[in-house]
């Protein structure tokens, strides 16, 4: 819920994004949303989803935050703009989506939603020797 806060500078990025890897059991998922802009590290001003109140947050733009997974062992699943994200799921799960009043607080374009996979293939060098025998 609180990932975005790791966007405060490259160091807490890198070293948080290793806490998640370190955390996640391999084969697992990384899934969240972020506030995203169109520079790195910098505090803008971001509204939630169902809010009038402005935030002030750290953002990543959506290319860096996937190198810097990418660069960690994380292979991407997804990850695109939430708004883009909530039009196509809105199709295919609108009954569901009604009934968690998703509906009725639709998500603003400046979040993307992530899904990032830790595969024992990418982080484990001894899975990577294994999986070639």
């Amino acid at each position: 819920f609180a990932f975005h806060y790791a966007f405060k500078n490259e160091t807490t990025a890198k070293t948080s994004i290793l806490n998640v890897k370190n955390a996640l059991k391999y084969d697992g998922l990384f899934i969240g949303t972020i506030p995203t802009s169109d520079t790195d590290y910098k505090e803008k001003q971001v509204t939630i989803p169902g809010y009038d109140d402005v935030f002030v947050e750290p953002t990543v733009t959506m290319k860096h935050f996937e190198s810097l997974m990418n660069t960690n062992g994380f292979e991407t699943i997804l990850l695109e703009y939430f708004d883009t994200y909530f039009a196509k799921i809105s199709q295919t799960n609108n009954k569901l989506l009604k009934k968690m009043k998703a509906d009725k607080c639709p998500p603003k374009n400046n979040y993307a939603v992530f899904v990032f996979g830790l595969s024992a293939l990418t982080t484990n060098p001894n899975a990577n020797q294994a999986a070639k025998k």
